[in-house]
């Protein structure tokens, strides 16, 4: 069945409007520029973890992404915890191994799970190249983005093909502020976030057993690999760029799935 809405809204000419759109149990984010009355047709996509949790999506591009961050915990750790072969699940700042207390939590509710790559993967490691369902920790019919995949998410947003293959902060197309959230970064922090992908800064786990950079960092595991190590995406408070290179497979960091190819 179709239904048919109008809305009024308030807004000058240039503004980009964020439209969340729900059906049932689906949200889909829009984003756009109108300067005129407009119509949208919007698609709701499943994207459901083991636990029923529903997740926003965004299209971006060619490309669906999770404009939230993954959230599912079948087990919790302390930071001190961590293995570059086994799967560990954290929750910023908590240091116990109860499900359901971490997920009580303030930094649960807002940023998810940070996922050692192992666990990010659901595999022995060994994964390098699209996980489909069943071989990641996303959920049925969504993915792990491959390290070319997010070239791909950042070239539709602006970067240039020569930044897009490049290390450390790349700042063409100012695509880090167009996938950072407008709000809850600190020091008001620059994101824009036309794009609707609504990135948060969650911190993450490193390797010495800390939680660090909460408010200041979002930081996002890719599926592939070089040598011993995978490769991340990193976006922090000030600078409107997006820093690309490979860590050690123990952090704990953030996860954005991506829907499968049709």
């Amino acid at each position: 069945m179709k239904s048919t809405a109008s809305y009024t809204l308030g807004y000058s000419i240039g503004d980009v409007v964020l439209y969340r759109c729900r059906g049932g149990v689906h949200t889909t984010i829009i984003t756009d520029v109108p300067g005129s009355s407009t119509n949208y047709t919007v698609e709701f996509i499943r994207c459901i973890d083991p636990d029923g949790k529903s997740y926003a999506i965004v299209k971006i591009g060619n490309q669906v992404w999770m404009a939230e961050n993954l959230a599912w915990l079948p087990s919790v750790s302390a930071s001190l915890n961590g293995s570059d072969s086994l799967k560990y699940y954290y929750v910023y700042n908590f240091q116990d191994s109860i499900v359901s207390a971490a997920k009580n939590t303030l930094n649960y509710q807002l940023y998810g799970v940070l996922y050692n790559w192992p666990a990010a993967m659901n595999s022995k490691g060994n994964m390098t190249s699209f996980s489909g369902a069943g071989q990641s920790v996303c959920p049925s019919g969504w993915h792990m983005p491959l390290d070319d995949e997010w070239k791909t998410l950042e070239q539709a947003l602006g970067m240039n093909q020569e930044d897009a293959d490049t290390l450390y902060w790349r700042d063409s197309g100012e695509v880090g502020k167009k996938l950072k959230s407008s709000t809850g970064w600190a020091d008001g922090g620059n994101g824009m976030n036309t794009s609707g992908f609504t990135a948060l800064p969650g911190g993450y786990r490193n390797i010495h057993g800390s939680f660090l950079n909460d408010s200041t960092y979002s930081l996002f595991w890719s599926a592939s690999i070089i040598d011993s190590t995978s490769w991340y995406r990193s976006l922090n408070a000030t600078d409107s760029g997006v820093y690309r290179i490979s860590t050690y497979r123990s952090h704990g960091l953030s996860v954005r799935c991506i829907k499968d190819p049709s």
